[in-house]
């Protein structure tokens, strides 16, 4: 133990605080010292596990411990200030920082954490909620996984654990008064800064000395907490990654390069003349190392970030701040290659780089996306609130049946309007609001931050219909001025459950102001709301969009005769069809309910159909799995088509019917205007039977699309000089005349066809038209009438081929009809 400690004794930080053992406050020094010794040989014992259970990972030992003080010192500089108390406090706190993971850190071993919430998010996230069998490496990966999460937030635990009657640190008066903040500094090399900042800052930063020590030796918490995790991001060297050892474990995939790039680096050294931290390399990397060497250069990066954002923080709150200030050569790869040298090779960092921020996510987050449809902006906003409940009843802060959605849009100054979107749902800290939301392209549902901000809900039923991280920046499309509030609910007892608001007042073109809301300005319940400004215009766009599918003529014909708020209010609904949440309409102080929970199930077909923008019809049920998933309407191709919705949203439309149907989830991609739909999971089949059977009537053209579902049913949709026959008639005028010519036309022109030419005009008896309506692959893909038409004329005797030409049609007796030419199908006996 005497030889390992060495490495701390001759750091400047430990002599000038516990170094000093003889001085005026002696015995107060060396009883930190001695119990600091004790504390230090209990946590080499409990880590020593760590080798065997964690393969793989880089020197966790109490080698990396010591390193710490070394490297901490060179971070902090010659003169750094830390009196006795203040040494000990981070002398426990680096001891404690990385001891939980092995499984002796956690009473009730492996079995205890295959119960925690985090293992069986684990679980289920990577391994389908299926456990791996103990003793596989599976199983370690998921232990490690484990470990990794919890390690800081068990190092608050560790003191107040006993082993056969130990603890870790035995002094009880030490142990009473400074355990809790060791603890807390320890965790606190694993948080973001800005619970760092929630936790240290202001008059929680400074602690008082404990009974029976100097009043002067009062404990700086901020400080020991930016020194622990600068110095644990820069304890990067080949004392971590020994060559012998590397050979002996000959490490695979990421480990490897992480294992190579350590092995070939110095011990960090600090620059007075530049203030920077110098990493250097003992040898060249190869060409065949140039992954190592490019994982060296991000790591650089990383820790060069991280000194940087702590002495922010520290000159913020007027801390003594450290020596180095940054890490020296990142500003290059090939600055970086003259510290870290490589050979052989030329680093050239040519991947992708963003120049203006800003303007690629507006971009790429809007018109580049979404194309010019900037009420998608409006879907994502509902989406986010639909998940954000869905997610709080998964978690038990709401039951199954509640929650709700409120969208109002209100009048205000200057010829504008106030739109917002707002719910009860799980909300979110200052960390999701300020670092995730606004991280372009990450998603808090699908990243790691998940298993500390909301534990448990991985393993849960949810699944969030938001996956890409992108979809509130589509609300600049709409307004540069948009407002977004949110108070979440509370996961831990330690949580500050305080009400945020951030307010973009131009867009992505100056930075949001963040503040926390005074007590009359609070949300009664927990939630998320955004509110969007909007002009004359937008909305105008919006709804015109929405309603009328871009439709000018009908714009203008309808607004003449509503108010903006009962549009708007037929929007949204048309917008959610299928919503499994309440959803309300607020507009001139005055609320309405648009959707009840589910109630797409039982409405009748005339609202239903009011709803999704419909003349009434009659719908029917579609299933899928033996579960009602739909309500629809044979209808052939008219410019009217079906909403396909996605947990209650609709996103997509499906031709060759009218009504509504539920895709799965994994269906939506990432713009919102496709979705992707394995159209033969749905029973078709039963849908076309119930049809017929509860349908007296159906025009030939509704018939077209029940045949291509059911391609057996003798359905009359053959057009013929005999009117409208089936297929058995067909056969009989095919085999009559050794042939069958089948013109297939749709929309006007096959209406001039079947209606005014045939009036006026004799008929051939081997021509029949049928509507292009039969050829609807949307609810069969393998239907191919043409197909269908030669293998029944097959069976009926003889060998028929087919042929594809054009015909022209007119009509002697009516000069208003010019030559009408259709693409004719010739079916010939061979």
């Amino acid at each position: 133990m005497g030889e390992k400690m060495r490495v701390i004794e001759q750091t400047g930080l430990w002599k000038r605080s516990l170094g000093n053992v003889t001085g005026e406050n002696a015995t107060e020094v060396n009883r930190l010292v001695e119990t600091f010794k004790r504390f230090r040989n209990h946590v080499e014992q409990l880590i020593s596990f760590a080798k065997d259970q964690l393969p793989g990972l880089t020197i966790h030992d109490i080698s990396h411990l010591d390193a710490l003080w070394r490297v901490a010192d060179q971070i902090a500089g010659d003169q750094y200030p830390l009196n006795p108390l203040e040494a000990f406090v981070f002398g426990g706190a680096v001891l404690l920082h990385d001891a939980a993971h092995v499984v002796q850190a956690y009473p009730d071993g492996v079995d205890g954490l295959r119960q925690k919430i985090i293992w069986k998010d684990i679980v289920a996230q990577n391994y389908g909620g299926v456990e791996p069998a103990p003793g596989t490496n599976e199983f370690k990966q998921v232990f490690f996984s484990v470990a990794r999460h919890l390690h800081a937030e068990q190092a608050m635990n560790l003191l107040d654990i006993e082993w056969s009657g130990r603890k870790l640190l035995e002094d009880f008066d030490l142990r009473n008064s400074v355990g809790v903040l060791i603890g807390k500094i320890a965790a606190s090399h694993h948080w973001s800064m800005v619970r760092v900042q929630q936790e240290f800052c202001g008059r929680r930063r400074i602690k008082s000395p404990p009974t029976g020590f100097p009043i002067g030796w009062k404990v700086d918490a901020l400080k020991l907490a930016c020194l622990l995790r600068s110095a644990d991001a820069a304890h990067i060297d080949s004392e971590r990654a020994p060559s012998f050892l590397m050979a002996v474990m000959q490490p695979k995939g990421v480990s490897a390069h992480h294992w190579s790039f350590q092995n070939k680096l110095n011990q960090p050294t600090r620059d007075d003349r530049t203030a920077l931290l110098r990493i250097d390399s003992m040898w060249p990397f190869n060409e065949k190392e140039r992954d190592s060497w490019w994982l060296a250069f991000d790591t650089a990066k990383m820790i060069d970030l991280e000194l940087r954002q702590v002495k922010v923080l520290m000159r913020e709150e007027g801390c003594s701040e450290f020596a180095v200030n940054g890490v020296a050569g990142i500003e290059s790869a090939k600055n970086f290659s003259e510290i870290v040298e490589v050979e052989g090779w030329e680093p050239v960092d040519v991947k992708p780089r963003i120049g203006n921020v800003a303007r690629i996510i507006e971009t790429l987050g809007g018109r580049a996306l979404y194309g010019d449809r900037p009420e998608k902006a409006i879907y994502e906003l509902l989406q986010n609130a639909f998940d954000a409940i869905r997610a709080a009843r998964c978690l038990g802060y709401l039951k199954n049946n509640e929650g709700r959605v409120e969208v109002s849009i209100e009048k205000i100054e200057g010829g504008k309007f106030k739109f917002t979107v707002s719910d009860d749902g799980i909300g979110m800290s200052r960390y999701v609001l300020t670092e995730v939301l606004l991280d372009f392209g990450e998603s808090l549902w699908r990243s790691d931050d998940i298993y500390t901000e909301l534990p448990n809900l991985r393993s849960s039923s949810f699944e969030p219909i938001g996956k890409f991280g992108i979809g509130f920046f589509s609300v600049f499309m709409l307004s540069d001025q948009v407002l977004v509030t949110t108070k979440k609910y509370p996961v831990g007892s330690e949580e500050i459950n305080e009400q945020l608001e951030l307010h973009f007042e131009n867009g992505l073109h100056s930075r949001p102001v963040l503040r926390v809301q005074k007590n009359s300005e609070k949300f009664i319940r927990n939630g998320t709301k955004v509110e969007l400004i909007l002009d004359v215009e937008k909305v105008d766009q919006l709804l015109k969009n929405i309603l009328f599918k871009g439709s000018e003529l009908y714009w203008k014909q309808l607004k003449q005769s509503k108010e903006i708020g009962s549009l708007f209010a037929k929007a949204i609904a048309s917008i959610c069809p299928t919503a499994d949440i309440n959803i309300y309409f607020c507009y001139d102080n005055s609320e309405i309910k648009l959707v009840e929970a589910n109630d797409w199930w039982h409405l009748d077909d005339e609202k239903l159909c009011e709803r999704l923008g419909l003349k009434a019809r009659k719908l029917t049920p579609i299933s899928k799995n033996n579960k009602i998933v739909g309500r629809v309407d044979a209808f052939p191709k008219s410019g009217l088509y079906c909403s396909v919705t996605v947990q209650g949203i609709a996103y997509a439309r499906m031709a060759g019917a009218i009504g509504v149907i539920c895709a799965d989830n994994n269906s939506l991609v990432a713009s919102r205007n496709e979705i992707v739909i394995e159209k033969d999971s749905f029973d078709w089949r039963g849908w076309a039977v119930a049809k017929l059977e509860a349908t007296d009537e159906m025009s030939s053209e509704e018939l077209c699309i029940i045949k291509s579902v059911l391609p057996e049913k003798n359905l009359a949709i053959w057009d013929s000089s005999l009117g409208l026959i089936d297929d058995s008639s067909l056969l009989s005028v095919a085999n009559r005349n050794g042939k069958i010519k089948v013109i297939c036309s749709g929309g006007i022109e096959f209406k001039r066809i079947s209606t005014r030419l045939n009036s006026y005009w004799e008929r051939e008896d081997d021509l029949v038209f049928v509507s292009d309506a039969i050829d609807c692959q949307e609810l069969n893909p393998e239907w191919d009438w043409r197909l269908f038409l030669m293998n029944l004329l097959n069976k009926s005797g003889g060998s028929w081929t087919i042929k594809d030409d054009w015909i022209s049609l007119s009509s002697s007796k009516v000069k208003s009809i010019s030559e009408i030419k259709c693409e004719c199908f010739t079916f010939m006996k061979t």
